[in-house]
């Protein structure tokens, strides 16, 4: 076994290994291409290709056997698997009720700020206007001071002409 376990470490270590054993099979299933090999080659293509195949079977299948669970674990792999997906239901039912509180407050909170935009514009064009308003005001103002002020010159000339 020590032979084989050191050709099982050197197939499964080596990736070319395991290309080697393709390229095996393949010069197998193809009569040209292996036939063109001497007798001995043949021979020692035909030894290496079923002792690698035999290691590599043995092992899977005592890989098989050693990670397959006894009745009593697939039991209790049942019964947790009946605990996690009753947990996981009800996580997923909180989750979604939660999801929906949120849209929901989403939802409020858009209306909210949709609500507050539309009468901070409302805003923004009254002080606008406001603003005209002001501008046209101030115009006024300083046409009638203007004019007062050319009201009181010719006052102040007839008073002086008046005296």
């Amino acid at each position: 076994m020590a032979g084989a376990e050191m050709l099982k470490m050197n197939f499964l270590s080596s990736s070319s290994t395991c290309v080697e054993l393709v390229d095996h099979n393949h010069q197998a299933r193809d009569f040209d291409t292996f036939s063109s090999f001497s007798l001995e080659k043949q021979k020692e293509a035909v030894v290496t290709f079923l002792q690698k195949g035999e290691v590599f079977t043995v092992e899977a299948i005592q890989n098989s056997y050693a990670d397959a669970p006894s009745s009593v674990q697939l039991n209790e792999l049942e019964k947790n698997n009946v605990d996690l997906t009753g947990k996981f239901s009800t996580e997923l039912i909180r989750h979604e009720m939660k999801m929906s509180e949120i849209k929901e407050s989403m939802f409020v909170q858009k209306t909210s700020l949709a609500k507050k935009d539309s009468e901070l514009k409302s805003s923004i064009a009254a002080l606008h206007g406001c603003n005209k308003v002001y501008f046209i005001l101030e115009c006024k103002n300083v046409d009638i001071s203007q004019s007062y002020d050319k009201l009181l010159a010719k006052f102040d000339t007839y008073h002086k002409a008046a005296k």
